[in-house]
């Protein structure tokens, strides 16, 4: 569980990415909040994930909770090793919310 303090906050934790070939997101929050999140890879590329929960293709609201899932293609990042995520609210409430990234290989899914 991620947790963003009042008004403007950002947390970061690092996770190990594997050698893959398509990865998810998924992204679990009170439906009123408004965040980005962003990977900071191990090569030093910073890639966009969502760059707010507005984005109603990748996002939903369900009762009280927000509900966000983004694909990532075969081919669009096999770089392995520890990733940064960084989730930014831009103002509101304290909030907890959950972002799962899981890899996968050909065949696999």
């Amino acid at each position: 569980m991620l947790r963003l303090a009042r008004g403007h906050s950002t947390a970061r934790f690092v996770i190990t990415a594997v050698p893959h070939d398509t990865w998810v997101v998924r992204i679990s929050a009170p439906a009123s909040a408004d965040f980005e999140v962003n990977v900071l890879k191990s090569d030093g590329e910073r890639l966009t994930l969502l760059e707010t929960t507005h984005q109603r293709e990748a996002c939903a609201i369900t009762g009280t909770r927000l509900h966000c899932f983004l694909r990532f293609a075969i081919g669009a990042n096999q770089t392995p090793g520890p990733w940064t995520v960084i989730a930014t609210k831009r103002t509101g409430p304290a909030i907890a919310m959950r972002i799962q990234i899981t890899f996968y290989h050909r065949g696999s899914e």
